[in-house]
C-alpha cells in the first residue's frame, strides 16, 4: 500500500498498513475523472522534490485539502485513490480493489468530501433545505462509496464554505438517522452496534440497488468487502462479474435470502393450489394460448442468481430475517438431514441444492406455470416464510427455472406483446405464513384429512444465462428501437454494401431519396403501409432484370398502425410491377416480414432469405438492419444487403431450408404467410436444372434396360 506523507507530500510504500495511523479520503467526481491525473501528480511530486520546493502546495486541490485537514487532526499519513494506486498496473489495481474494504476499515478516520452540499451554520441541524441537499448528494448514489461509508469506524463529512475551505459538517454517528433514511442501512450497522455479517445477504444487496458505477463490473467489485469475499478482477466481463460475486458468496455463506430477489407475489393474490407430496399437479383442461410460449433464454429473471444489484428491491428485502435451522424445521414440521441442509454445488446443469418442496398448481396451466414451491430458510415476520416459485425445465425432471407466469390464461393471452408479458406477469417469490394456512388458500379442493408436508428434494436450477443472453439483455433498448417506431425515421443504404453489390455487377436504385452521394443513400420514412423501396437490378446476360425489390416501412397490420412495427419485405418479379406492402392480408406478430421475427444479435437484426429471380436462377440474400443512433432525431437506420447466386449443385449441399420452386420470399425458419395475395407470388419456373438431370438419367436408364432385353432375346433364340 502506498501512503502519502501529509506534511511533505512524499509517497511511502508500506507492507502492513494496519501498523500505520492514517487518514483516508472518500469522494466522487464533480466532473468525469481524468485518467492521467495520477501520473501528473507523481510528476509534480518528483519535480518538486528535485527542486527542493514544497510538494503539498503543488498537489491537486482535493489532495492538498486532505493533507492539510489530516495533518491538523494529527495524521502523519493519508491515502487518496487518485494518486496512491497505480491504475496502469493491473496487478496493483486488482490488489487495491480486493483490499479496499480493509484499508478503509483500518483507517483512523475517513473524510467524506461532499462537493455538492453547502456547509451549514451552527444551529441549523434540522434545517429542511440543508437536509434535502445532504440526502441528495451524489456521494450517496455511487457504488464505491457504499463500502467507504460502512467500513470505517469514523466517517467525517466535509463540505466547502464560501472561501472554498474544507469544513466539517458532521459524522457518521451524529448523522446516523439521516444517513439511514437516505441509504436504507440500519442505524445499528452505521454505529457498529450490529455486525455486518449478521445482516441477510438480500438486505445488504438492496443497499446497492439504486447506486451507480462507471464500469459495469464495478457493480460487483465494490461489494466484495461488504460480503467478505475476494475474486480476481477482470474488466471486460460485464455482468458476469456480479454472477461470479454471487457464486463466491454461496460458496462461503448458506444464506438463502440471496435467491429472494425479483417481483414478489402477494399471498392473497397467488391463485395457487397445494397438493400432497408425491402427487403431480393436475393438468388444466383450458387450452394454453398461443402467445404463452417457452420463456426466452434472454429473460434473465428466470435464473437462480441475479444479474445486477438492481434486482434486489429494498421494499422486499428490508425486513428479511434468517431462520435458524431448528426454528426452520419447527415451522415446517419436518427434520432436514445435515447432509441436505443448505448446500450449494455449481454444476453444468445449474446450481444443485436441496429445498423443502410443496407441489402446487395454478388455476390455468400453461408451459410457464409454477409446479413447486421451494421454501427458503428466511422470513419476513409480518408476512411469513419466503418461498421460491419453480417451474419445470423438462417435466418431470428435477431441473427447474426460478419464477413463473402467474395469472389466468385469458389475462396472459391479452398481454400486448412478449415484453409486457414477462415484465408484468412474472413472479419469483411468495410467502406462506404456516402450513396450516395452506388449507385455507386452496383453490382446488383437497381430500379431507390430507396433510400437506414439504418434502426435501434435490433440484437443479440454472444459475446464470449464457453470454449471448446477457448481451441481448444489455442491448434490449437497441432491439426495441429496431422493431418499432412511431416517429419520423430515415433509412440509409450501407455504403460498403452498395459498393460490394456494384462490384458484383448489380445496380442499386432507391425510391423517395432525399440525398444521394457516394457516402450515403437516404430514404424518407413512409406513412403506415407505404414502403420506401430499394431495387437491385442487373444487366448481365441481356436487358435490365430485377433481382430483388426490398421494401422498408411500417407494416400495414394492426401492430404497424398501433405501435409502428417495422417490416422489411423482399420480392422478385419478372415484370416491372411490384406489389405494394398494403396488399398483404392479416398476419401474426411473428410474421417473417416483421423485424421482431429476425435474428437479433450484437446490436443488429439480420435475416437470410432464399428466392428465385428467373428460371434456373437462385439467390441467397442476407439483410442486416441496424440503428445508427438511438437518440437522434429523426432516427436513422442502416440497411446492408449481400447477395450470392447459388450454383446448380449447391442446393443439396447447403445447410438451411430447401429452396422453393417458386416464391417471392422464403425465410429461414419462417412459415409462409397465410394470407398472401396472388400478386405476391412469382410465376413458377417451367423447369429446373435438377429436373432436366433427373429426366436425362431416367431416359438413359430406360434405353439401357431395353438394349439388355433385346440382347437377351437374341441370345435365347440362337441357343434354341
Amino acid at each position: 500500500m502506498r501512503l502519502l506523507n501529509t506534511r511533505t507530500g512524499v509517497f511511502q510504500w508500506v507492507e502492513d498498513p494496519h501498523q500505520f495511523h492514517y487518514a483516508i479520503l472518500s469522494h466522487v467526481w464533480a466532473t468525469p475523472p481524468d485518467v492521467s491525473a495520477p501520473l501528473r501528480t507523481s510528476i509534480v511530486i518528483d519535480s518538486s522534490l528535485a527542486s527542493g520546493e514544497s510538494v503539498v502546495d503543488k498537489l491537486p486541490d482535493k489532495i492538498k485539502r486532505l493533507c492539510c485537514m489530516a495533518a491538523a487532526d494529527g495524521f502523519k499519513w493519508g491515502w487518496v485513490d487518485t494518486c496512491c494506486i497505480d491504475k496502469t498496473s493491473s496487478s496493483e489495481l486488482s490488489e487495491a480493489i480486493n483490499s479496499m474494504f480493509s484499508w478503509y476499515g483500518y483507517s483512523g478516520a475517513c473524510y467524506a468530501f461532499l462537493h455538492d452540499v453547502p456547509s451549514r451554520l451552527s444551529g441549523t441541524a434540522h434545517d429542511r433545505e440543508w437536509r434535502d441537499q445532504f440526502c441528495g448528494s451524489r456521494w450517496f448514489k455511487r457504488g464505491w462509496t457504499l463500502q467507504e461509508l460502512i467500513a470505517p469506524r469514523i466517517v467525517v463529512f466535509v463540505s466547502r464554505n464560501e472561501k472554498h475551505e474544507w469544513v466539517k459538517i458532521g459524522s457518521k454517528h451524529s448523522l446516523a438517522p439521516l444517513i439511514s433514511e437516505v441509504t436504507g442501512i440500519e442505524p445499528e450497522v452505521l454505529t457498529l452496534e450490529q455486525e455486518l455479517e449478521q445482516i441477510p445477504v438480500a438486505r445488504r444487496m438492496s443497499w446497492a440497488q439504486s447506486r451507480e458505477t462507471t464500469r459495469l463490473e464495478d457493480e460487483a467489485y465494490c461489494l466484495m468487502g461488504i460480503f467478505g469475499v475476494n475474486m480476481q478482477t477482470n474488466y471486460g466481463e460485464g455482468r458476469y462479474a456480479f454472477i461470479r460475486l454471487q457464486q463466491e458468496i454461496i460458496s462461503q455463506n448458506p444464506d438463502q435470502s440471496i435467491f429472494a430477489w425479483g417481483r414478489c407475489l402477494d399471498p392473497e393474490d397467488a391463485m395457487l393450489s397445494f397438493h400432497p407430496p408425491h402427487s403431480s399437479p393436475p393438468t388444466s383442461s383450458v387450452a394454453s394460448p398461443k402467445f404463452v410460449t417457452v420463456a426466452p433464454a434472454w429473460f434473465l429473471k428466470q435464473y437462480l442468481l441475479a444479474s445486477s444489484p438492481k434486482d434486489f428491491d429494498h421494499d422486499n428485502s428490508a425486513h428479511i430475517q434468517i431462520l435458524a435451522r431448528r426454528s426452520f424445521e419447527e415451522k415446517l414440521g419436518i427434520t432436514i438431514p445435515s447432509s441436505l441442509y443448505q448446500e450449494f454445488e455449481i454444476t453444468q446443469h445449474g446450481v444443485r441444492t436441496q429445498f423443502p418442496l410443496i407441489v402446487i398448481s395454478t388455476a390455468d396451466s400453461h408451459p410457464n406455470a409454477a409446479t413447486r414451491l421451494a421454501i427458503l430458510a428466511c422470513e419476513v415476520p409480518s408476512k411469513g416464510i419466503l418461498c421460491l416459485l419453480l417451474r419445470p425445465l423438462n417435466p418431470p425432471s428435477v431441473e427447474f427455472f426460478a419464477g413463473a407466469l402467474v395469472r389466468p390464461t385469458k389475462e396472459l393471452a391479452a398481454a400486448d406483446d412478449s415484453s409486457s408479458l414477462w415484465s408484468d406477469y412474472y413472479y419469483r417469490t411468495t410467502y406462506i405464513r404456516d402450513l396450516a394456512s395452506l388449507y385455507t388458500r386452496n383453490v382446488l379442493p383437497l381430500v379431507t384429512g390430507t396433510r400437506i408436508t414439504p418434502e426435501v428434494k434435490s433440484v437443479y436450477i440454472p444459475h446464470s444465462p449464457s453470454r449471448t443472453a446477457i448481451e441481448f439483455d444489455r442491448d434490449i433498448d437497441i432491439y426495441s428501437a429496431l422493431r418499432e417506431i412511431k416517429e419520423e425515421f430515415h433509412v440509409v443504404m450501407c455504403p460498403w454494401s452498395k459498393s460490394v453489390l456494384e462490384h458484383q455487377g448489380y445496380n442499386v436504385t432507391l425510391s423517395r431519396m432525399t440525398d444521394q452521394s457516394p457516402s450515403a443513400l437516404v430514404i424518407h420514412s413512409p406513412h403506415i403501409g407505404k414502403a420506401s423501396t430499394i431495387n437491385i437490378t442487373t444487366t448481365k446476360d441481356g436487358p435490365t432484370r430485377l433481382i430483388a425489390c426490398i421494401k422498408v416501412g411500417r407494416c400495414h397490420c394492426e401492430l404497424g398502425q398501433s405501435r409502428g412495427a417495422l417490416s422489411i419485405s423482399v420480392t422478385s418479379s419478372y415484370s416491372a410491377e411490384i406489389p405494394d406492402m398494403t396488399s398483404r392480408g392479416p398476419h401474426k406478430m411473428d410474421d417473417g416480414m416483421h423485424i421482431q421475427s429476425w435474428t437479433l444479435r450484437q446490436g443488429s437484426a439480420s435475416k437470410q432469405m432464399y428466392f428465385s429471380s428467373a428460371p434456373h436462377r437462385r439467390f441467397v440474400l442476407r439483410l442486416t438492419f441496424t440503428t445508427l443512433a438511438l437518440r437522434s432525431t429523426p432516427r436513422t437506420f442502416q440497411l446492408a444487403a449481400e447477395i450470392r447466386e447459388l450454383p446448380e449443385n449447391e442446393e443439396k449441399e447447403m445447410i438451411g431450408p430447401k429452396l422453393p420452386s417458386a416464391s417471392n420470399l422464403t425465410t429461414s425458419g419462417a412459415s409462409p404467410t397465410p394470407a398472401s395475395s396472388a400478386s405476391d407470388t412469382l410465376p413458377a419456373p417451367s423447369s429446373t436444372p435438377s429436373t432436366h438431370i433427373y429426366v436425362m438419367i431416367g431416359f438413359v436408364t430406360i434405353v439401357s434396360l431395353l438394349t439388355n432385353l433385346t440382347l437377351g432375346l437374341l441370345l435365347m433364340t440362337r441357343l434354341q
